[in-house]
């Protein structure tokens, strides 16, 4: 976030920042008080600052921030070479103070250190998603975002604050190249919101994953070939009735051979296969949040005989259904988790509906 009541500083910093790569400008506001407010909802990284604006100054903005979100980094940028000032700078835990007129390559060198002190296990992780993408493998969407939910919750120390700030971090990183970020009703917390309290449950986070991966890969695919948009939609709105290829090519008006070469071409795997994997993290949903049973969970997905979705479920989890349920009820506390006020919020991104009397 770039935080400067001059609007030709903020549009030098915007251009200076978007020379580096790998970091993009998600806000760029003229005082203290925005940045503060857009703070509370949307940590951001990283904050190149003026320290002398109309309403509260800079530091005092710093400071507001710090408190609650300790892990931005703040770059206190300004024309005054006040010794007092760097002193409260410093004090405060900002991270350097940097006098104007500031050039390129000093934003280019405090971007490369401070990617090279971040550059964690988490950028790992971002790297092996976005590789994921560039593979056009849907496999890889299915069976990795365990693995990756897990290295993300160690790597933010099982701090479900800081884990909440990692995955709406990196579910900027997979959205950006769509420029959703431009549209405030597309942006990453709004799409797929996620509930502090159940970040202890890894497979909740994994579902999470799951579920931005495949809005990329759906988005990605619509740019290449935009009559994916009604075959997608058609997908989601019917995806919990019993619907096959047949269904979708006769709804859609499009050729089953076009649509089926496109679907091993861009997603590695048949339409029919990327049924069953929307499908079972569904149901998984469904086995986390509820308490319905599997002849019911198989019955609101469209399966008209349980024994066939229980043995599609092994297929792909190469576990059975209470083996899974099992391993999510050793989670800690889930049982509180799933029936606080959080539960639709989080069921309804997940794609489960509560019932009304739930």
């Amino acid at each position: 976030m770039v935080v400067d009541d001059d609007p030709l500083m903020r549009k030098t910093l915007e251009l200076m920042v978007s020379q580096s790569e790998g970091f993009v400008v998600a806000y760029s506001v003229a005082n203290g008080q925005a940045a503060v407010g857009i703070c509370q909802t949307d940590p951001v990284d990283i904050i190149f600052m003026d320290i002398m604006m109309p309403g509260i100054s800079g530091l005092e903005t710093a400071g507001r921030i710090l408190a609650r979100a300790p892990n931005i980094s703040i770059f206190i940028i300004s024309a005054y070479t006040s010794f007092k000032l760097a002193h409260q700078a410093l004090r405060i835990k900002i991270k350097e103070y940097v006098s104007k007129p500031v050039s390129s390559a000093v934003i280019r060198n405090l971007l490369a250190t401070h990617k090279t002190e971040h550059d964690l296990n988490v950028h790992k992780e971002v790297k092996k998603l976005l590789d994921i993408l560039r593979s056009r493998d849907f496999n890889r969407v299915y069976y990795e975002m365990k693995p990756i939910a897990t290295a993300i919750q160690v790597e933010a120390s099982y701090d479900f604050v800081r884990m909440h700030d990692l995955l709406l971090h990196i579910g900027r990183i997979l959205t950006n190249p769509l420029k959703e970020t431009d549209n405030p009703d597309k942006k990453i917390e709004k799409l797929f919101p996620i509930d502090l309290a159940l970040l202890s449950i890894v497979n909740v986070v994994e579902l999470w994953l799951f579920v931005v991966m495949n809005h990329v890969f759906q988005q990605n695919s619509i740019l290449r070939y935009p009559f994916l948009k009604t075959v997608f939609s058609f997908i989601d709105e019917h995806l919990k009735e019993n619907i096959g290829l047949k269904d979708i090519v006769r709804n859609c008006y499009v050729s089953q051979g076009h649509l089926s070469r496109i679907f091993k071409k861009h997603f590695q795997i048949s339409v029919m296969v990327y049924l069953h994997m929307r499908k079972l993290s569904l149901a998984k949903a469904y086995f986390i949040f509820t308490e319905h049973s599997l002849a019911e969970v198989a019955f609101r997905l469209g399966y008209n005989e349980s024994g066939y979705f229980s043995k599609v479920f092994k297929k792909y989890e190469k576990l059975t259904v209470q083996n899974y349920r099992r391993i999510c009820g050793r989670l800690d506390n889930q049982t509180a988790l799933v029936t606080s006020p959080c539960q639709e919020q989080a069921m309804m991104v997940f794609g489960v509906k509560p019932d009304p009397e739930s």
